[in-house]
This record gives C-alpha cells, sequence and structure tokens, in this order.
C-alpha cells in the first residue's frame, strides 16, 4: 500500500493505476476508521476499482465550540485497517497542503446547505464542500464512495459535483450499524456506557415513525411524538426529526412517492449529537 503525504507522491501512484489500465475508487475519510468506513473500501474493491482512500481531519469542518482538538486521530491503526481489506493507497496530506498560505476560495453549496445540518452548524457545508471538491479534483478518481448515515452530506456532494463540472461519480453506500441499530459513528467513542444504551432508540423510534407515516398517520403529529418520545429516554435536544424530499431536502408535509422520501434526525445525547436517516 502506497502512503501519500505530498502532491507528488500523490500525481506517482495515479500514474502507476493508468499504467496498469485500472480504474481509480476515492474514498475520503477523517480517519478514525470504523466498520463503516471499510465497507466503503469493499464495495469499491467488489467494484472493481483500486483503492485510493484519504485521511484529514478537516478542521474548516469545525466552529471554535466543537470538537476539533479531541477528535480521535488514530493514523497508524486506521492504516492497519485499510491494509486489511486491500487499499492500495492512501492520501494523508496535512493542513499547509490543503489550506496553504493565503487561500481564500470556498465552495458555497447554496440553499441545501443552508437546511438541517446548515441551521445548526452553519460552517459545516462550506467546510465539506471546499475539502470534498479540492480531494475530487486533485483524486483524478473515476468513483468517490460516501456513507449515506451523513445524507444531506451526500446530496451536497452529488450537487457541487453536479454544478462544477466534476466527472467523478458519487457512490452512495447503505448505513452500517451495530446489532442493536446504532449507525456507525467515530464520535460515537464519545458516549458514557449509559448513553450508549440509550443510543440505538434513536433508530428504532425513526422506525416506528416511519411505519405509522407509511400507514397513512398525519405526519406532524406522528414526529411530534417520537421527539417527546426521544427527550423523555434521555436526549437532552432534538435539533430536527423531519420528513424531507430525499434529492432537495424539503421538507414533505403528505407522504411521496416511495424511495424518494427520507426521515432524518438529529439528538444530542449528553455531549455527543447523533444523526440518522430512513429512506421511506
Amino acid at each position: 500500500m502506497k502512503i501519500c503525504k505530498s502532491l507528488e507522491d500523490l500525481t506517482m501512484f495515479q500514474a502507476q493505476v493508468r499504467g496498469l489500465e485500472r480504474t481509480l475508487a476515492l474514498i475520503p475519510t477523517m480517519g478514525a476508521l470504523h466498520e463503516g468506513h471499510l465497507d466503503l473500501m469493499r464495495k469499491a474493491k467488489l467494484d472493481g476499482h483500486i483503492c485510493l482512500a484519504t485521511i484529514f481531519v478537516n478542521p474548516m469542518q469545525f466552529a471554535a465550540h466543537e470538537d476539533l482538538e479531541i477528535y480521535p486521530k488514530t493514523f497508524d491503526e486506521d492504516v492497519k485497517k485499510l491494509r486489511s481489506v486491500g487499499v492500495e493507497g492512501v492520501f494523508a496530506p496535512t493542513n499547509d497542503l490543503m489550506y496553504p498560505k493565503g487561500e481564500s476560495t470556498r465552495v458555497n453549496i447554496g440553499e441545501l446547505g443552508q437546511k438541517w445540518e446548515g441551521m445548526d452548524r452553519p460552517h459545516f457545508f462550506e467546510g465539506v464542500a471546499t475539502i470534498v471538491a479540492k480531494l475530487l479534483i486533485i483524486g483524478k478518481a473515476d468513483t468517490a464512495y460516501f456513507g449515506e448515515k451523513d445524507f444531506q452530506q451526500l446530496q451536497i456532494i452529488k450537487k457541487l459535483t453536479k454544478d462544477l463540472l466534476i466527472s467523478t461519480k458519487i457512490i452512495g453506500c447503505s448505513t452500517r450499524r451495530d446489532p442493536d441499530g446504532l449507525a456507525l459513528s467515530s464520535r460515537n467513542t464519545y458516549l458514557t456506557s449509559e448513553e450508549r444504551k440509550i443510543a440505538p432508540y434513536l433508530q428504532s423510534e425513526m422506525i416506528t415513525a416511519r411505519d405509522r407515516i407509511i400507514s397513512g398517520q398525519e405526519i406532524d403529529s406522528v414526529l411530534k411524538g417520537a421527539k417527546e418520545n426521544l427527550k423523555n429516554l434521555g436526549f437532552s435536544l432534538i435539533s430536527y426529526l423531519a420528513y424531507v424530499d430525499a434529492e432537495t431536502m424539503t421538507k414533505q408535509d403528505a407522504l411521496i412517492k416511495k424511495g424518494f422520501g427520507r426521515l432524518i434526525a438529529a439528538a444530542t445525547l449528553g455531549s455527543t449529537r447523533l444523526i440518522d436517516n430512513l429512506a421511506i
């Protein structure tokens, strides 16, 4: 496995891929890898690509009060995990490489980035869009794989590639979960043992809400009840629990065509903010 820490290293790796006449898949991560990340690598390998994973904790995604300083950084362990699933290349740039002195260009995704996560974290999607655009441009990959757990982020990445005429094909992959239903996340390590027992109720309440919506119950009433249940279970803040159009992320008051709707949620448990989503 080739570890690339400079653009020169990356260019050499890309030349080797082209020399083998193989397709290249890019899998951007912030490290602290778990089975959800590794599933993306496995899917890319199964699809026949050479895999290039990136490990970069993007400072632009964190506001001053958020967890940049304590975000888990486990590079050596991450490399072992990537080797175990047959990843051929890793791009691990420095902050100075990705944000050189004097740079100021930012990618603003517009209305799609201003709702839900964008309302709670106004800085977040500009940081995501900017770093993903840079990685797609310098990665020169045929495809890029992202998890559906960060569903709004996935829609934003699809839109930015379309708007900026980036030819890399974006592939969304199903959320990997623990056996009790909790969506895998690097931030799950922040949960205390008691909070970890409560956390799966986010998905179970969403499943119940989904089934009630499908059965024809009034959407706002169903979601209001689910929010109350989550607060009673110990969640301190429900940032949102909404039924939206899966592409535009626009709130829907009535059931739309099967597969085109999404139930999305963000809720805080202790000091940990959990997000999840379900197709409807």
